[in-house]
């Protein structure tokens, strides 16, 4: 139960900032550019400083990400991590914006959900992990904190059916 709340509200906090980034965009141009939010899962993340850089390791990620597209070409795809993680750099053109968000449960047993703001780049998949370099926007992750079920919305996504077939399934 718990986890499907948590879920419920990681996915209602993604049409939120999707709705919010849709709406901030420049809807002058006639031809409209679809658009996709990627999703990712993972057990639990935690964060690390390196030589003055952040890095964000998320432990046990889901082996498929969810993306899905704004209207008017409303779709949705599942990527296999590997297969995006070896595309990112054709992905993505500069380092995009992500909100990690997770939930914890209170003394009270009211959960607390928290979005964090980052720029993703450089992210390295190991056997149980994936690790990227990570610039928190709103400077509020904490150092060597472990943060439980925590969801990636990345945005600026092109359509990955189209610029890397090969990586839908």
């Amino acid at each position: 139960m718990r986890k499907i709340l948590q879920i419920s509200i990681a996915l209602l906090f993604s049409i939120v900032l999707f709705a919010y980034a849709n709406a901030s965009t420049d809807h002058s141009s006639k031809q409209t550019k679809t658009s996709w939010l990627v999703v990712m899962h993972a057990d639990h993340a935690i964060v690390q400083q390196k030589e003055g850089q952040s890095y964000l390791k998320l432990i046990s990620p889901d082996n498929n990400i969810v993306a899905f597209s704004d209207s008017p070409n409303r779709k949705f795809t599942k990527i296999k991590i590997d297969r995006f993680i070896k595309n990112w750099d054709k992905i993505f053109s500069e380092n995009p914006n992500a909100a990690a968000v997770h939930a914890d449960l209170t003394l009270a047993g009211q959960q607390n959900l928290t979005a964090y703001i980052v720029t993703l780049s450089d992210p390295v998949l190991a056997k149980n992990s994936l690790t990227f370099k990570a610039n928190d926007i709103n400077y509020t992750f904490k150092e060597g904190k472990v943060y439980n079920d925590i969801n990636l919305f990345i945005d600026n996504f092109t359509d990955p059916c189209k610029t890397i077939p090969a990586i839908c399934e």
